[in-house]
């Protein structure tokens, strides 16, 4: 999934998005809505992080609210939710802070609201070492630096005839045109028609090209091509960001893994990062 916006985005904003595909991948069966609203027992529109919907239902049973700041999260702020909760008739409050949670906000959640609220932490981490089972999520790796792969090439001659060509330098100039023009390559061909194609990142085309004798190989006028070749976009400058979704209350513990991977695509910077999730 993308993290979408730009560079002027605020900055609590991948902050939310990551709650948000967190969410999505601990809740399957239900639906899960980024930035949404939703209006309260009195009519008042209340707008939420992230609103968690039961199939079949259209009002929300459980919502996140997502800080991202360098203190903790205190009464105040705690309160606040806790009212919108009241007021939206929702069972379960998600509070999700960078810093964590003062002490006040789990005694009372301890002693008022251990059924309905849970509290979590979403920071940035070194790596994506896994305790358990003893692994490690790697996120974006490398990089793809051949943009083409060709499986196989036919062509068919004025005579009717197809047959195998074999796959050497795709960018040898092997093919002959008419009155005497510059020799081309299979990539040069390949390159003429790409604007034509709907290619699919990582998936093999078939591709017939018709000549029509506009060009010919090793003395064969060319009728057509058959092209069998897959479209990479040139992935480089990988960095990878980690970020660790660790349960506060009720359970203590690490609930999944976020990579956030920052590259260029096709030798230009991408203007979204890459998010992929772990959860565990």
């Amino acid at each position: 999934m993308a993290i979408k916006g730009s560079k002027n985005k605020e900055w609590w904003k991948d902050q939310e998005q990551l709650g948000f595909v967190f969410e999505r991948a601990f809740r399957p069966f239900q639906e899960v809505h980024r930035n949404t609203k939703q209006r309260d027992i009195v009519g008042v529109l209340r707008q939420l992080d992230v609103g968690i919907i039961e199939k079949g239902q259209k009002a929300v049973s459980a919502f996140v609210e997502i800080q991202k700041r360098a203190g903790k999260v205190g009464m105040k702020d705690f309160g606040d939710w806790v009212y919108k909760m009241q007021t939206l008739a929702a069972k379960e409050l998600m509070a999700l802070s960078e810093a964590g949670f003062t002490r006040p906000v789990f005694k009372h959640v301890k002693q008022l609201h251990a059924k309905s609220v849970k509290l979590a932490r979403i920071y940035q981490i070194p790596d994506g070492k896994i305790e358990k089972p003893f692994t490690q999520f790697m996120g974006v790796l490398g990089q793809i630096e051949n943009k083409w792969g060709l499986a196989a090439v036919f062509y068919q001659t004025d005579k009717d005839e197809i047959s195998a060509m074999p796959l050497g330098n795709v960018e040898e100039k092997v093919f002959d045109q008419p009155r005497g023009d510059p020799r081309v390559s299979l990539m040069d061909i390949i390159r003429g028609i790409k604007k034509d194609v709907a290619w699919q990142n990582s998936q093999f085309h078939a591709l017939t090209i018709n000549l029509e004798g506009r060009l010919s190989w090793q003395g064969d006028t060319l009728k057509r091509l058959m092209i069998c070749v897959e479209y990479r976009r040139k992935v480089a400058n990988v960095a990878n960001r980690f970020f660790a979704y660790d349960e506060e209350y009720p359970m203590k513990h690490r609930r999944g893994l976020c990579v956030v991977a920052n590259l260029t695509l096709d030798g230009k910077p991408a203007s979204n990062g890459r998010i992929c999730c772990h959860p565990h």
